[in-house]
């Protein structure tokens, strides 16, 4: 025996991965090993057993050009290696576990059907060959009183290959042996228990024309065909694995052609009766398979293959998690070597998925494959939370932290360092474990900030999740002009006074006009909005001003009305004017002024006495002009 390898805990990321993420999950590679001889072997499926180590069945070559024989090995929950055995010529498709921890294993050898029993050291209890060698043993299932079995028989009379089933007690004896078949090729990859006891078989059938479709069929306990359905397109559509869905129902996984480019993984869920649900391909650029389902102990499923896609070495693991809809979670592409396949998965009883295939080594041809991955993700709640405060103020933003994946991890928080935002945190959480974490801001300028805190898992920084924080630093402010002013207006008459108004803030702002005076003016408007340094005038009107022995006084006060702050300290200014009611003063005045304006006329001549000085001259003229003549 020779190991090729040690095993390597890996928790890091996988630089040679491709990853597709969805909500922040994804899957990581915790241990890989290869296991075998100097000749070539494979791990076709892996069974965890009561004692929580894995059991792998596959075939080995025994020198080269010898033919296979049946290959068992035993590892604990870390990869390393228990036992290994080796059996008589032909090779193992599946095994399950027994009642007492013993494994029964189903295969093929020259003579037809191979059914051996071990127990848990790998000795051999008992082993069964049932003919003719037209008989194939592909999948088995422990059941009440015994195993059943599926596989294919070849119908000599017709020339092509009917499904097999077969029922054994716990000694090997056979209880019943059926097969179903028509005129064409079908072959059965998978049997499992259904809920009410009868058993649902999947695999394929092969037309004349070479195309092929997936192929279900459900019989009762005593192996009589209940319904037998086919699904797929015109190419070549085939079923390798099936897991009872976690609703109701089936689920299905293999290839198709018929859909995607090239061959595809094909999954389909149908009720109990058969009729389709839905059906989804997983494709890239070139080939996938998917040898293997199960389902997961978060609701949904994991699927093993192969994939030829993704920058992939000929061939390489492909591992495809889904949702109950069929939904991509995310898919991983494991690169080693060329020829890489995943064969068989299990979900462990830790939550993780534990696959076995086979990897090509140069020179000594393929090793047994087996690989544990588990889920990685976080989840963060609320994604986005927004907020303003006031210039000055400090807030606190809380946020819930949660590992959704399946072991601890440990998260570290990175900030964009935007707004003053400086983070340096990691928290520790056991898978399901939450915890709250608050995020301060504090003396920060006035402004819209859009801060984004990345929450990283430290064993593989592909697991993030992203919160956003909102924030709004608001400086209200508001100014009046001029502060104060006065003004003289005679009795009864109008004024007009006009104030500049002015917001001071960083936000648009509605401002409230109050005044406050005995008198009631009339205010041009009770409300104005303004963005920041925007500026207007108001007038204030006051009709007929009545007379006052004291001067009036009035204040204009201008408030924020988005400042949420408490009412004296809200962002506010005010403008004092005086009005001085000239009365008494100003006729006191007039007659003042009309006093000293009029002339003295104690020595001047009285025009009536012009007046008669006047004719006087002109009578003494005419006289004389007439002596003259």
């Amino acid at each position: 025996m020779k190991n090729k390898k040690d095993v390597v805990f890996l928790l890091l990321p996988l630089i040679s991965m491709s990853f597709f993420l969805i909500h922040s999950s994804c899957s990581t590679l915790i241990w890989e090993n290869t296991y075998g001889s100097e000749t070539s072997e494979r791990g076709l499926s892996i069974i965890e057993d009561f004692e929580g180590n894995y059991v792998i069945a596959g075939i080995s070559e025994t020198y080269p050009g010898s033919g296979a024989v049946v290959y068992l090995l035993k590892i604990n929950r870390s990869g390393n290696l228990i036992w290994e055995k080796k059996y008589n010529q032909g090779g193992a498709f599946s095994l399950t576990k027994s009642d007492n921890n013993e494994y029964v294993v189903a295969g093929v050898n020259i003579d037809g059907a191979y059914i051996i029993k071990v127990d848990s050291k790998g000795e051999l209890v008992w082993e069964k060959t049932i003919g003719p060698n037209t008989k194939i043993a592909r999948s088995i299932i422990k059941v009440n009183g015994g195993y059943v079995f599926t596989g294919s028989i070849r119908n000599n009379d017709r020339g092509d290959q009917d499904v097999y089933l077969l029922k054994i007690n716990d000694t090997g004896n056979i209880i019943w042996e059926k097969s179903i078949g028509g005129p064409e090729n079908e072959e059965a990859y998978s049997i499992i228990e259904a809920r009410d006891g009868n058993y649902l078989i999947s695999g394929g059938v092969e037309s004349s024309d070479s195309s092929g479709n997936v192929l279900i069929m459900l019989i009762d306990s005593d192996g009589n065909l209940i319904w037998k359905k086919n699904y797929g397109g015109n190419e070549f559509d085939w079923a390798h694995s099936s897991t009872i869905a976690h609703e109701y129902g089936y689920v299905i996984a293999g290839s198709t052609n018929s859909y995607g480019n090239g061959q595809s993984v094909y999954c389909l869920k149908i009720k109990e009766n058969g009729e389709l649900i839905w059906n989804k391909t997983y494709t890239g650029t070139k080939d996938e398979t998917a040898f293997s389902i199960s389902s997961t102990s978060d609701s949904n499923y994991i699927l093993v293959g192969r994939t030829e896609s993704y920058n992939a070495q000929q061939e390489d693991v492909y591992v495809i998690k889904i949702n109950e809809k069929g939904e991509l979670l995310w898919h991983q592409v494991i690169n080693k070597a060329s020829e890489n396949i995943a064969q068989s998965v299990i979900t462990s009883s830790d939550g993780g998925y534990v696959f076995c295939g086979s990897s090509w080594v140069s020179g000594n041809g393929h090793d047994v494959l087996v690989s544990e991955i588990v889920d990685l993700g976080v989840a963060a709640s609320p994604v986005t939370q927004s907020k303003n405060i006031i210039y000055g103020e400090s807030s606190d933003f809380i946020f819930e932290i949660k590992n959704t994946g399946a072991i601890d991890d440990a998260y570290s928080l990175i900030s964009n360092d935007y707004g003053g935002l400086s983070i340096n945190e990691t928290y520790i959480l056991k898978p399901e474990e939450s915890i709250q974490t608050t995020i301060s801001f504090d003396q920060l300028d006035p402004g819209d900030y859009t801060n984004q805190i990345t929450i990283v898992s430290k064993i593989n920084p592909l697991i993030n999740t992203t919160i956003t924080i909102i924030l709004s630093v608001i400086d209200y402010g508001v100014a009046l002009s001029p502060h104060e002013s006065t003004q003289n207006v005679l009795e009864s008459q109008n004024i007009v006074h006009v104030f500049s108004i002015m917001n001071t803030g960083s936000h648009t702002d509605t401002f409230s006009l109050k005044y406050s005076d005995d008198l009631v003016p009339i205010i041009s408007t009770n409300y104005v909005t303004l963005e920041p340094g925007e500026k207007t005038d108001i007038s204030v009107i006051y009709e007929g001003v009545p007379s006052a022995s004291q001067p009036y006084e009035g204040t204009l006060i201008v408030t924020s009305e988005n400042d949420l702050q408490s009412s004296d300290e809200k962002a506010q200014d005010s403008s004092k004017l005086i009005i001085n009611v000239l009365k008494v003063q100003k006729q006191a005045e007039e007659e003042t002024e009309t006093s000293e304006e009029e002339p003295n006329n104690e020595n001047l001549i009285p025009v009536s006495n012009l007046f008669i000085i006047l004719g006087v001259f002109l009578a003494w003229l005419f006289r004389y002009e007439k002596d003259k003549i």
